[in-house]
């Protein structure tokens, strides 16, 4: 069993454009009862004051910045920085609830550091004093459990760990090659995949981290464009896991390639919408070759709903 004194975490938010709000970030953690033992802030080519805000908590707080790349490559350069040997993310419009990095770290104290990644719940903004556990139906009735594979887990549609709440093992993070800087959304659906399917992780019960929609322009506001783009990261995320993970199950694999199939019929829904009807065509067959029986059953649901069908982009689930 480790020592909670010996368990060094480093802390890692990455900014773009939030000047009046990265601040708030920052005074959260350092406002810990269990602070970290560092705090890299990665600003990802900003154009406002986010330097200067930063600099202004010292030698506390340690300023990164790189040309615009995105949140992935963000928090990969800011894993590259780090000098301990766990590391937990922080977006900088999101807050640490005061005992996050307490309960995480006696939790991999009382496992012996087993798991490739603790995690914990977040508040979410809509509805109010909503969790992500409590929206995916996720419960776990002891102070932590760790399972020795977490397939079960990230498979779930609602994956229960978001990267706000979580605590990585940075060697395990690098094995697996980080995140996926390609994607600039799905890419924690796709880590989270990577990294807990025949890995070992720990669920830690407590709300660790509250979400908010105070970033202008938050990206957390649904578009038509965004979702469109959404989708298109989340069938390269699980053509990615279905080529890269020969270890999965017969069982996860159909589950993978409905979720896939799904994914492309979204797509053509989107199509459809837009009048684009060759690019609907081609989604369409791509949702049939992946899995067929998907393809039947959404395209049953569809003729069935036809008269009273909402718009695809307020009727698709954000779940994993």
């Amino acid at each position: 069993m480790s020592s909670i004194q010996q368990i060094a975490i480093s802390a890692v938010i990455p900014s773009y454009n939030r000047a009046d709000l990265v601040a708030r970030a920052i005074t959260s953690v350092l406002e810990q009862s269990l602070p970290p033992a560092e705090i890299i802030v990665v600003d990802d080519g900003s154009k406002d004051d986010t330097e200067q805000i930063v600099r202004q908590f010292g030698d506390a707080v340690r300023y990164v910045r790189q040309e615009n790349g995105g949140g992935a490559r963000a928090r990969n350069r800011g894993v590259q920085e780090t000098t301990h040997g766990w590391v937990a993310f922080l977006d900088s419009d999101d807050i640490w609830t005061r005992t996050h990095l307490e309960h995480i770290t006696r939790a991999i104290s009382a496992t012996g550091g087993m798991a490739a990644f603790y995690f914990d719940d977040m508040v979410l903004p809509e509805p109010p004093d909503t969790t992500w556990w409590e929206l995916g139906g996720f419960l776990i009735q002891e102070d932590h459990v760790l399972v020795s594979d977490a397939s079960e887990w990230v498979l779930r549609e609602y994956q229960p760990m978001m990267l706000q709440t979580t605590v990585c093992n940075r060697r395990a993070y690098q094995e697996e090659g980080g995140l996926w800087e390609d994607l600039r959304n799905a890419h924690d659906t796709h880590f989270f995949l990577k990294i807990g399917i025949g890995r070992p992780a720990c669920a830690v019960r407590g709300r660790g981290c509250v979400q908010t929609a105070d970033a202008p322009g938050s990206t957390r506001l649904t578009s038509e464009a965004m979702e469109v783009h959404r989708f298109i990261n989340k069938t390269q995320a699980f053509r990615d896991i279905l080529r890269t993970k020969p270890e999965l199950t017969a069982v996860q694999r159909r589950l993978l390639n409905s979720r896939l199939a799904h994914s492309y019929w979204t797509l053509g829904r989107f199509a459809w919408e837009d009048r684009r009807f060759g690019l609907f065509l081609a989604n369409v067959m791509r949702s049939t070759t992946t899995d067929l029986s998907t393809t039947a059953r959404l395209m049953s649901h569809a003729v069935r709903d036809r008269l009273n069908m909402a718009p695809v982009r307020e009727r698709t689930s954000h779940g994993g």
